[in-house]
């Protein structure tokens, strides 16, 4: 066990060297130290039912629910590498019972009783809690995660991983080293040691995105019934910390902070495919959120079976003795076929179907597998947000070269904000009325799928449409609107957007239409539903190579 030991310190400290604790960010006191010894055997155990994260993180009391609560898209300014001011006495002084200073332990630990209790000194620059993470956790892992202080002032959450583990520490850890200076991965603080367990420290975590999900199925259950959760139960601390926060409209119908985070799942994996890395178990366990300045981030964690693809390697074969978390994989991973970047998009896939439902999309564990590999999705009816739909049908497709990229998926409409819907929609009209070739094109193929051979009028608000034809003709560039024509329909949305002033300058429409550009947004496509991706696929087809388009393309 000795020289495993050694030969594990030895290769840590080789990989990071050359990988990561050279570069900025990381202290002088993020080393690997082998000095002390502690009784794994007693190993710190939970006591009580203490909460995890940053409790008092607030959110705004004055937030709409129904916009998502939380900041969605405010992600860049996130300081990654951020540091709680805890101060860890000398090894030689430390009681059975550890007290951290009051403001940390609300900011960052909220413990009930102000203090982490029964823990263990693995040496002086490691201190592990008796008090687990409550959230965040696979009951199939054969590891637990608890609170603790790295160094002289980090709170981290520190992953124990039996030395017999060697080679999968070894390799979190190089992986880690190699990608976590990213706002979308898990940060990685460092690694120590003793006889028997490796310490692997994190940047602590809210929950998972599977905890959120379960609690959104919750949630939904309970409205179902006409009750509230806290009608039911006390609020237990993740419901409490999210008690603002609104997820979906309905199940199927995400609300923009849910689509943050997938936004930052997919920026994750990029950032990992970039470097030529390969997640490979990518599952709703393994994707973390952090509470953090008024917004919540998914980070992707568990580097333990990723692999790095080197120089001109583009796959990998098989590993018969493990492919990742049970029911979340590929069709290539059962068949124990090479695999590359599509397994994580497949598995993506998988979740963001889970993140809008709820639901499995290959159904229940006992016929996953068979459904997997038969391609038979269940029921992707459940998802109503179409363009959602569109990209969870590329993701899941079997044959792996045929799946989008991680950065093909950045550009996908799903993730495209009120704005940017509205400036395409508006571009496109304008390039398709001038091309006569275009736009009887447009009207053939797209606008059946569209207006569905009614008069387009009749689904948008009639007050609105009065408003409309009551409207001098230079308002509405010379022309009045065929209501059977898609063309058309597109140029109601060109100019509503383009002369706001004009078409909006009365009060009344202005309250039903709504504030620009969310409203509005949802104002001319909620009633058509297929016109976005319509024509995103039209132009796509037709003019996807042009200028004005590149934007929305690569």
């Amino acid at each position: 066990m000795w020289l495993l030991a050694i030969f594990l310190v030895g290769a840590v400290v080789v990989v990071c060297v050359f990988m990561r604790f050279s570069s900025k960010g990381k202290s002088e006191e993020d080393g690997i130290v082998n000095e002390k010894k502690i009784d794994t055997k007693s190993a710190p155990r939970a006591s009580g039912s203490g909460e995890d994260g940053t409790e008092n993180e607030q959110v705004d009391n004055n937030s709409d629910p129904s916009t998502g609560g939380l900041g969605e898209d405010d992600l860049e300014n996130e300081k990654t590498n951020s540091e709680s001011e805890v101060v860890v006495g000398s090894s030689a002084q430390i009681s059975k019972t550890y007290v951290l200073p009051d403001r940390v332990v609300v900011q960052e630990l909220s413990t009930e009783n102000d203090e982490l209790t029964d823990g263990k000194m693995v040496n002086d620059r490691l201190f592990v809690s008796a008090k687990k993470m409550e959230y965040g956790r696979n009951e199939s892992n054969a590891y637990e995660v608890f609170w603790g202080v790295f160094g002289k002032k980090r709170s981290v959450a520190v992953k124990c991983l039996d030395l017999s583990q060697d080679a999968l520490i070894l390799n979190e850890i190089g992986n880690h080293c190699l990608s976590d200076d990213h706002s979308n991965i898990i940060r990685f603080h460092g690694v120590e040691q003793d006889q028997n367990f490796a310490y692997i420290c994190l940047e602590p975590w809210k929950c998972s995105l599977d905890d959120l999900i379960k609690l959104c199925v919750r949630r939904i259950s309970l409205n179902t019934q006409g009750k509230s959760t806290k009608a039911v139960a006390p609020l237990d601390p993740l419901e409490k910390v999210m008690e603002k926060i609104n997820f979906w409209k309905d199940v199927g119908k995400p609300l923009p902070i849910m689509l943050k985070l997938m936004r930052d799942i997919v920026s994750g994996l990029a950032h990992l495919h970039e470097l030529g890395i390969v997640h490979r178990d990518l599952n709703p366990h393994n994707v973390l959120v952090i509470v953090k300045e008024m917004t919540l981030i998914a980070k992707i964690s568990d580097m333990s079976l990723s692999k790095h693809l080197g120089g001109e390697q583009s796959a990998y074969k098989h590993l018969d003795t493990c492919y990742g978390n049970s029911g979340w994989q590929t069709p290539e991973q059962l068949r124990k076929e090479n695999e590359d970047f599509p397994v994580d998009m497949y598995r993506f896939g998988c979740i963001l179907y889970y993140a809008m439902t709820g639901y499995h999309p290959f159904g229940g564990i006992r016929d996953r597998k068979t459904n997997i590999l038969g391609n038979n999705a269940v029921n992707l009816s459940l998802v109503k947000n179409l363009e959602a739909l569109n990209l969870i049908e590329q993701l899941l497709n079997p044959k792996p070269n045929l799946r989008p990229s991680a950065t093909k998926v950045l550009l996908h409409p799903m993730f495209w904000d009120s704005e940017k819907r509205l400036f395409f929609l508006r571009e496109a009209s304008d390039r398709i009325e001038h091309d006569k070739n275009i736009w009887q094109k447009l009207e053939s193929s797209v606008a059946p799928k569209v207006i569905k051979q009614s008069h387009w009028d009749s689904k948008l608000n009639t007050t609105f449409i009065k408003h409309i034809k009551n409207l001098p003709q230079r308002k509405q560039s010379h022309r009045q609107y065929d209501y059977t024509s898609l063309r058309n329909l597109l140029r109601l949305i060109r100019n509503t957007l383009s002369h706001q002033r004009e078409i909006l300058d009365d009060p009344n429409i202005q309250n039903i239409v709504g504030k620009v550009p969310e409203r509005l947004d949802s104002f001319f496509t909620d009633p058509f539903p297929d016109l976005m991706m319509e024509i995103y696929a039209f132009i796509s087809k037709h003019c996807k190579g042009e200028e004005e388009f590149q934007k929305y393309f690569n």
